[in-house]
């Protein structure tokens, strides 16, 4: 009976400690991930702004071929949608917000599964010049209390990592369809 009794207070003592310190890390997050693809702002903004196109590039398709994927609305606009749905990458939509000129698309990321959790997504596009356009993927948002916050230890990691095959995905989609319409 000692042992069950000093097995239970264990568990209880290291529940109440990730308690703890979930309590004292930051509710909020960013991840930020960025490259130098040769194309003009305007290409790139008008293939980051078209939700439909996103399939191509984005990293999830390449983790879990199976997934479903699907976009909505009228292309570029405010609005127009891009969901998924998989095993292994979860459920979630991402909603056009707004496109500032050649220089920024932002979208709210609604996931669903595996945690329901709502972000924000920008991609802010500056000259590199000669080089082409910097293009830096940013997603911001709130970590809810306490299996968020513990998440929070990995988010970079985690996120950054799909951000970087991402970048990658673009750069050579950018890139290839720049030299063939040359």
């Amino acid at each position: 009976m000692n042992a069950l009794r000093l097995a239970g207070l264990s568990i209880a003592c290291l529940a109440a400690g990730l308690l703890i310190v979930a309590a004292i890390l930051p509710s909020q997050y960013r991840v930020s991930r960025s490259v130098v693809i040769a194309a003009d702002p305007a290409t790139l903004s008008a293939r980051l702004a078209d939700l439909s196109t996103r399939e191509a590039w984005v990293p999830w398709k390449q983790q879990e071929p199976t997934a479903s994927f699907s976009a909505g609305g009228q292309p570029g606009t405010p609005g127009s949608t891009f969901s998924w749905n998989g095993q292994k990458i979860g459920e979630g939509t991402v909603t056009l917000i707004s496109v500032t000129g050649t220089s920024e698309i932002e979208t709210r990321v609604d996931f669903r599964k595996p945690m329901a959790m709502v972000a924000r997504d920008r991609f802010l596009l500056t000259s590199a010049g000669d080089a082409g356009t910097k293009v830096e993927w940013r997603n911001e948002g709130t970590l809810s209390y306490p299996v968020g916050r513990l998440f929070g230890l990995v988010i970079d990691k985690v996120v950054g990592s799909d951000y970087e095959q991402g970048l990658a995905s673009l750069k050579r989609l950018s890139e290839s369809a720049r030299v063939a319409t040359r």
